[in-house]
């Protein structure tokens, strides 16, 4: 019969690094159905909605280099609640937002934001797994 397999330090990390990754797949996501009624509330073309749309992704890529050095420079753990909690604040002003210039800024935070997320994730996982569970971390 294989040993129970008891809780870890590392696994309190892992669950943590997890839920981080379900609320930024949520928050990423939730907008997608909603774009539509977006569209119609703001009275945007096609056009306008895609560039609303599209502005996450291009703060999510510009911060993932930057991001890293920030990591290594201020420490991982502290971009990364920095990322987290800005993106609570992005997602808390993309649904204030009153103005088409207010949605683009607050889409565009998030961005930023989760792209400070995942370039320091996996470090921290790594430093927090023992050698012998590193592939499954």
């Amino acid at each position: 019969m294989a040993p129970a397999m008891t809780w870890q330090a590392y696994h309190t990390v892992w669950a943590l690094i997890v839920f981080g990754w379900i609320g930024n797949y949520m928050v990423r996501m939730a907008f997608s159905p909603l774009l539509e009624a977006v569209r119609t509330e703001f009275g945007l073309s096609h056009a306008e909605a895609g560039f609303v749309f599209s502005i996450f992704f291009y703060g999510y890529l510009a911060m993932q280099v930057p991001a890293g050095l920030l990591g290594d420079r201020f420490g991982r753990k502290r971009v990364l609640v920095t990322g987290i909690l800005t993106v609570a604040a992005g997602a808390l002003l993309t649904g204030l937002a009153s103005t088409l210039l207010v949605l683009g800024l607050a889409r565009l935070l998030t961005g930023l934001a989760q792209g400070m997320y995942f370039a320091n994730d996996r470090p921290i996982v790594a430093a927090a797994t023992p050698p012998e569970r590193l592939a499954m971390g």
